[in-house]
């Protein structure tokens, strides 16, 4: 009686092995759809996040913007094949804290990022995307509010 579970004949246990087979390919197919979806959410990431340690890296200062003019820091020009986006990645203000906004020029006009102003502590981050879309080729910059020049990172 303890052994009921096992097959009775070579016909019986070849179907129980084919059952098995089938089974495991569905179990197979199954994760391998789950691990894709997975992997798809950790590229793309959250929606509004850049797609980490991508592009080229550089430092430099800020500019700042008044009275509709903007006043150049840094110039950075985005790299193939790079990020998608352009990401403050470290920011440093004599104040603790201040307001960053990117830029991008297009046929010699300087226009703000959609993203508008991100509020940023002194410290590291995980790619603040402050320009989103950017074309190979394009000139970049970063523009602090409050003070003027800021040190920072970025990655494009």
């Amino acid at each position: 009686m303890l052994r009921s579970w096992l097959p009775r004949s070579r016909g019986e246990a070849a179907a129980v092995r084919e059952k098995g087979r089938s089974l495991g390919a569905r179990a197979g197919g199954v994760l391998g759809v789950l691990t894709a979806l997975l992997s798809s959410v950790i590229v793309l990431g959250a929606p509004g996040t850049a797609l980490a340690s991508c592009g080229t890296s550089g430092s430099g200062s800020t500019g700042f913007y008044t009275g509709g003019t903007l006043f150049l820091g840094t110039v950075w020009k985005k790299q193939p094949p790079g990020c998608f986006d352009f990401n403050l990645t470290y920011v440093n203000s004599p104040l603790g804290a201040d307001y960053y906004r990117g830029w991008y020029e297009v046929s010699g006009v300087w226009h703000s990022g959609a993203s508008w102003y991100h509020y940023l502590s002194n410290g590291s981050y995980n790619d603040v995307a402050i320009v989103t879309n950017v074309s190979t080729g394009t000139p970049l910059t970063v523009e602090s509010y409050d003070y003027s020049p800021d040190s920072v990172h970025v990655n494009y």
